[in-house]
């Protein structure tokens, strides 16, 4: 960790489903803010006229958002935290730990930052 800057761990989740993606999407975005011990302070969401949302929730810990193309089937979550305890190699098992909870029904991909 550099001395002049705090920790970051910035994470992207993209993800596919077979079906019923945004009902998934948002599921899996709760519960990964509850499975991690995020402290929400604000949320705030918009709903496109396809009916597609966003789901923006400003953290104690920083901040993530949740963005869902249910045309495509596919949604995107990106999580910015500044907590030192929690890395990315956490934040993975959980994403995949909750994936399981889903089955066979989603496709993901996991980048991360850490600095």
């Amino acid at each position: 960790m550099n001395k002049y800057h705090p920790y970051l761990c910035h994470v992207v989740i993209e993800a596919w489903t077979v079906a019923d993606s945004q009902i998934i999407a948002i599921e899996f975005f709760y519960e990964l803010i509850k499975e991690l011990g995020l402290t929400v302070l604000n949320e705030s969401t918009y709903t496109f006229p396809n009916d597609a949302k966003t789901i923006v929730c400003v953290l104690s810990e920083s901040h993530v958002s949740l963005h869902c193309w249910p045309e495509l089937n596919y949604f995107h979550v990106d999580l910015l935290t500044c907590t030192p305890d929690l890395h990315a190699d956490h934040i993975e098992k959980s994403v995949e730990k909750i994936i399981n909870t889903f089955g066979s029904h989603i496709e993901y991909s996991f980048k991360r930052i850490e600095y």
